[in-house]
């Protein structure tokens, strides 16, 4: 597995974290319980991508932007994400994650360089 690398130790040459905008947090809808009772409520909450340090490495930069730039081009096949990842021999989980930056194995196949 292709796992992007962790983002522990970015320095400020690195880019701008496109999830949370270079904050380090996002704002979520958080689930959970209080007072005995479960409940949500809202707040800032440390981002998943930059793990709060509001930058990322240009490698997840780029995983991100791919992921996007095939994402987009997915939606403009008028494809599924199931029948995209079908058509590709992953699995839907494995497709969200390269579409989003967090892994970068993306498969290579004849079928995928048709519609490239």
């Amino acid at each position: 597995m292709s796992e992007v690398p962790p983002t522990a130790n970015e320095t400020t040459e690195s880019p701008l974290c496109p999830f949370c905008s270079g904050r380090g947090t996002v704002f979520a809808f958080v689930d959970g319980i209080r007072d005995g009772r479960r409940c949500g409520w809202q707040q800032n909450i440390k981002c998943s991508i930059c793990e709060g340090t509001g930058r990322v490495t240009p490698a997840r930069a780029a995983a991100i932007q791919e992921g996007e730039r095939r994402r987009q081009d997915r939606i403009n096949r008028r494809l599924s994400g199931r029948e995209e990842a079908a058509r590709l021999g992953i699995d839907p989980i494995h497709l969200n994650a390269l579409e989003h930056g967090r892994r970068t194995d993306w498969p290579v196949s004849a079928k995928e360089s048709d519609h490239e």
